[in-house]
């Protein structure tokens, strides 16, 4: 797999990505109304965002890209990506979330998330913020979202910053950890509607964990460090 810099050509297939990973996992799932992967109005709105990220000077977003032999397709295939925040002066008001008001979970989501930011993360030292990491649900279990993850801890490491992240699925949790990031703590999510007309369910959580400047040194990324330097200069 190919680590690289994604351009305007890469959005479709990132909004695909990341409504197709967030369907197939909890707790993302469910706040997605029903058939999110082809609402127009939603994908359509990530790609949007996801276009903002991409020419933004305070964001980095790289994709993992399987080659045509490695995909087993006619053309290369962008199986994963990652949308790093790279400076945490002030936070950017480009929700992930429509705003309709059939997406109204959606926009509680994003409520929840921003206030467990704040919490967590508005009194750290400057660091990276990663704000989505989605690999394809065909693709996943190769290491393919670790690999952007450690991409983004070379970043770090060559700015001697720390890195940042809210995550509520199992195996991002796992992920994390292995990789040496602190468990600061619960975000709570709000409840989402139950599966019978005017009842709710639980809200979840998601795990706020971070790597400190220090740690992000320590995990010496290696070849990934050499690769940053490469896109960024």
């Amino acid at each position: 797999m190919k680590v690289r810099a994604a351009t305007d050509a890469d959005v479709p297939a990132i909004a695909a990505i990341i409504l197709a990973a967030a369907a197939a996992e909890v707790p993302w799932k469910s706040y997605l109304p029903a058939g999110a992967c082809r609402d127009p109005i939603l994908v359509q709105h990530v790609e949007a965002v996801a276009r903002a990220h991409i020419v933004a000077r305070d964001s980095a977003v790289v994709v993992g890209e399987l080659s045509a032999a490695e995909s087993g397709r006619d053309t290369p295939e962008v199986v994963s990506v990652a949308v790093w925040d790279t400076t945490t002066a002030a936070e950017r008001d480009d929700s992930w979330a429509a705003v309709e008001e059939h997406h109204a979970q959606l926009a509680a989501l994003d409520t929840a998330m921003r206030r467990g930011r704040q919490l967590y993360f508005a009194a750290e030292p400057p660091h990276l913020f990663l704000r989505v990491l989605a690999t394809h649900p065909d693709r996943r279990g190769r290491g393919y979202a670790k690999a952007l993850c450690r991409w983004g801890m070379a970043l770090a490491r060559r700015r001697r910053v720390g890195v940042c992240v809210e995550t509520g699925a199992a195996r991002g949790y796992v992920l994390f950890s292995g990789l040496g990031f602190r468990d600061l703590g619960v975000v709570d999510l709000p409840p989402v509607r139950g599966r019978h007309e005017g009842t709710e369910e639980e809200g979840q959580v998601l795990k706020a964990l971070r790597m400190d400047a220090e740690a992000v040194r320590a995990a010496n990324p290696g070849a990934w460090d050499s690769f940053c330097k490469y896109i960024f200069g």
